[in-house]
């Protein structure tokens, strides 16, 4: 007897409460278009289902029970994974003849043997958009077409050749196959996993209780923005006019699984399972209290993050493996048992009360194990007394899963909190405070609240190369307790193809993780938007952070990071996006001080003064110091040395800094030269700039430079004046005019380039850009386009102004000539001068 739609209603309703956990809401919403529907529908199948929610929430399990509780139906399912070129669609749809290999479709061919059939339409953003069409009539009209379609019945195929016959009608009737599959009478669900940003954000969430339809238009309208690749080419994800139809069908939305839901999809599963096994071999199984802190202990095995599929076909399967283990270990069997008993200790009951039971009953748990990616790690064994066989659970902890590699469609993603604190940076200790501070505020967000202003959503480290930005990132990841992404912009985004799908999908998990950080390095590689490759790569990664919630629990943090901060579009660093900015410059005495401590952890004979070693690594970063260290260590390895010494420390430093020292036949004959010519900057600058401080003068060629001045520019001023600029080009010029008064015209060599380019720019900037000429007075045009004439005029001013200072250094030159050769006689004998050497030879008051 056929049942009425109410009927139906509540039965199909009593079935999916038995069987599907978790999801109310869409249980709800299946059961009503059922009682609701008076009439079938003529045109279209009888039903038309889109379920919509993240994956391994149970769309496909409750397609399969209603199929079973849809009286006289069948089921059919299938993937669109599997549909994702453009001729794939012939396997649902059949083949013609003209392909060769004619064929029936799959899905028509099932529906025209089964009429009644509850088809499961898998992940349906997934199928090529050819294919997705294909289903528009069905929707639209109640049929599709089968390319190769059937015979009619009045006509058997076998009994007649149409290729040899010169019956041309009854050739026309055979040919003429019925191709239109009637699906008028099918239940249609097609499901998809789009539209996951949405399910964790709280007013989707909110709504999808207080105002279904408006959760409806949300989702619609997030579907509609959906977007995948064909062909290289980025498209809807979805058809819009296939949209359109599903959108008319009914849309039944899917939660998250809690920790409720999933512990009953746990305990059924079990139950089920164990129900078999003592049915098989008739045995006795007691479900007492302590049941609840195994199953739950179980369940918590599968964290951080758990699967609901994954959870009910393992369950059982590692219970069962630990009793069958132990049968086959001492050759028995289930004849020699009647009884399964499960014994949970009083620690475990402890334990489960203290760190389990309210974030069970919450759900803060689930949320908390999947963002600090920790399972339950338990002790249990097996034991035989008498003919029962016992299960023992005596200890369960939460560990941390050391490393995870988050796998997302493609790619994958590695997560965790890093271990790497702000203690294991030596130095930047401003720089720590105030990441200190920002941390915090993620941490304890009521300072924020009490002056009602929101979260920072990012900030940006910049400086040098090997500065430790990537270290202060992790470390402050690991001070703030948050899961820490580590990405680069080239990770993020594909600029040949201009395919983004990377970048949702980190940020998209990072949404899973929230609280959470995505740490991107080299930001500065999505350019700027005036670039011809960067503007959709920019607009996407501002749409991403325009996307971030502004509530504490939701809130994903941004750290960039950039050796090029100028090169970044500015509308990234806008309030409200990666706003905070912090250098991270080079070590600072103290920080280097910390870092070459570490030496005194090695080998080391007692030359070693770590003062003067602090003075040769000025201007050196955490990552170049790293690197001397270590190489210091490999010399003394590969030479059978014992211990290090100051000379070969000093020596991987100056390897780091100018490069290694190359000695060919040429560069020993102009050893003098180029004495004269590193005398000349020493002096000279000890005459103009005596608190600029000299760490080393050399003649000993280097891949960088044949010979150097070293200067310690801890205290530099960084603000210069007019008479520090000019006693910087005079500096720069006596190295050569040095050469030259000693050894004439001859000594102009190639070797003073960099002088040279340094003393030019610097009279540029000041006649230029710092406004430092008398006549043009205080202009500065380093944003202005200069016409011509004003180039001439600033170019002349510029020779004029070098002119007039080598006239200058020429005069300290010959006046300071005695020291010059001093200095330049004892680098031939030692090649280098180390700081106080250098101030007893130059004894004689410099002349200024």
């Amino acid at each position: 007897m056929k049942l009425d739609p109410l009927e139906e209603a509540v039965k199909l309703k009593k079935a999916l409460q038995c069987q599907i956990y978790g999801q109310n809401l869409a249980i709800d919403a299946v059961v009503d278009s059922v009682k609701n529907r008076i009439v079938d529908p003529k045109e279209t199948p009888k039903h038309i289902y889109f379920f919509l929610g993240p994956p391994a929430t149970g769309k496909t399990y409750m397609s399969q029970v209603m199929a079973q509780n849809f009286e006289g139906y069948s089921f059919y399912e299938t993937s669109m994974s599997d549909y994702q070129t453009h001729n794939d669609g012939q396997n649902l749809f059949g083949t013609d003849k003209g392909y060769g290999t004619e064929s029936i479709g799959d899905l028509t061919g099932f529906v025209r043997e089964n009429p009644k059939t509850v088809i499961l339409i898998d992940e349906f953003e997934k199928a090529h958009t050819i294919v997705q069409r294909k289903f528009l009539p069905m929707l639209s009209a109640g049929y599709l077409i089968d390319a190769l379609g059937w015979i009619p019945a009045s006509l058997d195929e076998d009994e007649f050749d149409i290729f040899n016959s010169n019956d041309e009608d009854h050739k026309r009737r055979v040919t003429e196959r019925i191709t239109k599959v009637d699906f008028t009478q099918t239940i249609v669900v097609f499901t998809s996993n789009l539209g996951s940003s949405l399910y964790n954000n709280q007013d989707f969430l909110n709504s999808i209780d207080t105002d279904k339809y408006q959760a409806e238009s949300m989702i619609l309208q997030e579907l509609a923005h959906e977007k995948k690749r064909e062909a290289n080419v980025e498209i809807p994800a979805i058809v819009p006019e296939m949209l359109s139809r599903l959108s008319q069908g009914k849309i039944v939305l899917f939660n998250k699984h809690s920790m409720k839901s999933l512990r009953e999809i746990a305990a059924d599963a079990f139950t089920k399972q164990l129900r078999e096994l003592t049915s098989k071999y008739d045995l006795k199984f007691t479900y007492n209290s302590k049941s609840i802190p195994f199953i739950q202990s179980q369940l918590l095995c599968f964290a951080p993050e758990i699967d609901a599929r994954r959870v009910k076909a393992k369950i059982y399967e590692q219970f069962a493996d630990k009793l069958t283990n132990y049968l086959l270990k001492y050759n028995l069997s289930w004849k020699d048992v009647s009884k399964i008993e499960i014994i949970v200790s009083k620690n475990v009951m402890d334990y489960s009360k203290k760190n389990i039971a309210s974030g069970m009953h919450d759900g803060s748990l689930l949320k908390y194990l999947f963002r600090k990616n920790m399972t339950l790690k338990l002790t249990d064994h097996v034991e035989k007394k008498g003919d029962s066989l016992i299960y023992f659970i005596d200890n369960i902890e939460f560990k941390k899963v050391e490393k995870v590699v988050d796998t997302v469609g493609d790619g994958s993603i590695s997560f965790e909190v890093p271990k790497t604190s702000f203690g294991d940076i030596d130095g930047h200790i401003e720089q720590i405070e105030r990441l200190k501070e920002i941390a915090n505020l993620l941490k304890n967000p009521d300072q924020l609240k009490l002056f009602d202003a929101k979260i920072p959503k990012g900030m940006l480290l910049y400086g040098k190369p090997g500065t430790g930005k990537t270290m202060m990132a992790k470390a402050f990841a690991n001070y703030a307790d948050l899961p820490f992404i580590e990405t680069t912009a080239n990770d993020l985004m594909d600029f040949a193809n201009n395919d983004y799908s990377m970048m949702k999908k980190v940020f998209q998990r990072a949404k899973d993780y929230a609280p959470s950080i995505i740490f991107i390095d080299e930001i500065d590689t999505f350019g700027n938007r005036n670039d011809t490759k960067s503007p959709a790569a920019i607009n996407e990664l501002l749409t991403q952070i325009n996307g971030f919630s502004d509530e504490t629990e939701d809130n994903v943090f941004i750290i960039a990071a950039t050796n090029y901060k100028e090169k970044i579009d500015e509308a990234i660093l806008r309030a409200g996006r990666i706003e905070l900015q912090v250098e991270v410059p080079v070590l600072d005495k103290v920080g280097r001080k910390a870092f070459m401590k570490k030496i005194l952890k090695r080998p080391t004979s007692n030359d070693i003064d770590i003062e003067k070693l602090v003075m040769y690594t000025s201007g050196m970063t955490g990552a170049e110091l790293e690197k001397a260290v270590n190489e210091s260590s490999l010399y003394a390895i590969r030479n059978n040395l014992k211990q290090l010494t100051q000379e070969i420390v000093i020596e991987q430093i100056n390897i780091e800094k100018y490069g290694k020292k190359v000695l060919s036949e040429s560069q020993k004959n102009s050893l003098s030269s180029t004495a004269f010519h590193e005398a000349g900057h020493a002096v000279i600058s000890n005459a103009l700039m005596s608190k600029l401080k000299i760490e080393q003068v050399t003649i000993t060629p280097r891949e960088n430079a044949l010979g150097f001045v070293s200067f310690n520019l801890e205290n530099a001023n960084a603000n210069m004046s007019k008479k520090d600029m000019e006693s910087q080009i005079c500096i720069a010029f006596a190295g050569r005019m040095a050469q030259m008064k000693k050894y004439g015209d001859d000594a102009c060599d190639t070797g003073a380039i960099s002088d040279l380019d340094m003393a030019t720019k610097l009279a540029y900037k000041m006649i230029a850009y710092y406004g430092m000429d008398k006549e043009l007075g205080f202009i500065s045009l380093q944003s202005v386009t200069l016409s011509d004439i004003q180039k001439s005029v600033i170019d002349s001013k510029v020779v004029l102004l070098l002119e007039r200072l080598k006239g200058v250094t020429q005069a300290l030159i010959d006046q300071n000539w005695k020291s010059i050769t001093r200095v330049a006689n004892v680098l031939l004998s030692q090649e280098v001068i180390h700081e106080e050497q250098l101030d007893k030879i130059m004894t004689q008051k410099m002349v200024s």
